[in-house]
């Protein structure tokens, strides 16, 4: 059964069984490059102008890719056991985005 699962907890070792089934919460392109070299596929969050980095996809169920489906249906976010090769960014949104404003 596919999943979704997402942690901040990649760079810990004893999390590195997680891999196979979640993926790297990553906050920055530094974040993004540390987990790959870990081994992790990632969920990115960037500012609106910030560029997507190679081996990124838009989330399929995010408003700027037009909400094509739903988490629940789409399951790529289930690590490197997922048929999805490619990692995720999204646009920050909700309560926390303020933290992703340009300086």
């Amino acid at each position: 059964a596919a999943i979704n699962g997402y942690s901040h907890q990649w760079r810990d070792k004893r999390f590195a069984a997680f891999k196979l089934l979640c993926m790297a919460s990553a906050d920055s392109p530094a974040d993004y490059a540390e987990a790959h070299a870990m081994g992790w596929r990632t969920f990115r969050v960037k500012t609106a102008a910030a560029p997507i980095l190679r081996g990124e996809v838009t989330c399929p169920a995010s408003e700027e890719a037009g909400r094509k489906t739903v988490c629940a249906d789409c399951k790529a976010c289930g690590g490197t056991s997922a048929k999805a090769r490619v990692s995720m960014v999204i646009n920050a949104h909700g309560a926390t985005r303020k933290r992703f404003q340009e300086a």
